[in-house]
């Protein structure tokens, strides 16, 4: 494929979790392949959509607690729920 701006000659894929830290004083890392585009977006997605739908799912269970019986299923439904739709949005954006 062509690109409009091809990578560097030394180019290495940037390790996860970041592309640039201040606290560090690292200097930003660019993405140039699709693939670390798509990478790096899913994961964060997932992080983030993970850590909202625990939040929400915890505060289901301690709101609902008279239920115990059914509720401990709502951590895996909004897991499972949340994981289905970070796919989707990073997948779609990251392309």
């Amino acid at each position: 494929t062509r690109t409009i701006n091809p990578p560097p000659p030394n180019y290495t894929s940037p390790s996860f979790p970041s592309l640039y830290s201040p606290i560090a004083g690292q200097p930003g890392t660019y993405l140039y392949l699709t693939s670390d585009v798509w990478r790096f977006t899913l994961l964060w997605t997932l992080i983030i959509y993970g850590a909202f739908h625990l939040a929400a799912s915890g505060y289901a269970v301690v709101v609902q607690w008279k239920n115990w019986k059914i509720m401990w299923l709502v951590p895996i439904v909004y897991a499972l729920v949340g994981g289905v739709e970070a796919v989707l949005a990073g997948s779609i954006v990251g392309l």
